[in-house]
């Protein structure tokens, strides 16, 4: 879901996810999937006040990940409980996030306090490779919250970055769900890359949103007390 700013409320809208320029913002949280061999292999960051991980998915194996196999994935954002989500498919059986518990647990979730109640104007995805020994990450059938917005990948030291907006200018992102599935291609010897990442940026504070009702009876309520105050000047003697 996004939202737009209207008369000082936060109104929800349903705009597409699409594709934008680089809106110049720094990403405030994120999440990143990396060969990880003895460290862990997901880990959430928050850069409040400065880039720190905040949470970790360290599954048992060393490599833990097949390379060539594409594993699917979910990353999730709740702007009103400022939690955000992840999971990927370790156990290759199709389903990411099916194990919650255990020495292969497959997602993760962290509520970032700072950021309850909080929307996102901009999203952006990273792949990253590596040039010797040579590694790509390739993103695929990536879908956000129901718009496909194509694929992502890097076969080579430079980070390969995709800006993500809604499709309706001035809307903002309260709930987000990115799917899609990430492969791990050639030498994956060295720790820390290939490595994919899923950031937000632009912080947008959420304001109730009154129910319909409420808004009537405001609006019903402004309009008599309008009439009222016409009335006692019009016959004022």
């Amino acid at each position: 879901m996004v939202v737009l700013s209207l008369f000082g409320l936060s109104v929800p809208l349903w705009g597409a996810v699409v594709v934008v320029a680089n809106p110049g913002m720094a990403p405030e949280i994120g999440v990143r999937a990396r060969n990880g061999l003895t460290a862990a292999e997901v880990v959430m960051f928050d850069r409040q006040p400065t880039v720190q991980n905040v949470a970790r998915l360290n599954p048992t194996g060393s490599p833990v990940w097949t390379y060539g196999h594409a594993y699917p994935f979910q990353a999730a954002w709740d702007g009103a409980t400022g939690a955000l989500s992840f999971s990927v498919d370790f156990g290759k059986n199709g389903t990411a996030g099916d194990v919650t518990s255990g020495a292969m647990r497959e997602t993760i979730t962290h509520v970032y306090p700072e950021f309850v109640g909080t929307a996102f104007q901009s999203l952006a995805l990273v792949a990253q490779g590596r040039n010797a020994p040579a590694v790509s990450m390739t993103l695929s059938n990536l879908v956000f919250n129901g718009s496909p917005v194509g694929n992502l990948s890097s076969s080579g030291n430079a980070a390969v970055t995709r800006y993500y907006g809604s499709g309706i200018p001035g809307e903002a992102f309260a709930s987000v769900t990115l799917t899609g599935e990430m492969t791990f291609s050639g030498d994956g010897t060295v720790a820390g890359r290939p490595q994919m990442e899923f950031l937000l940026a632009g912080p947008v504070v959420l304001t109730p949103i009154p129910e319909p009702s409420l808004v009537l009876l405001g609006m019903m309520a402004g309009g008599w007390f309008n009439l009222r105050r016409r009335r006692a000047i019009f016959f004022k003697s």
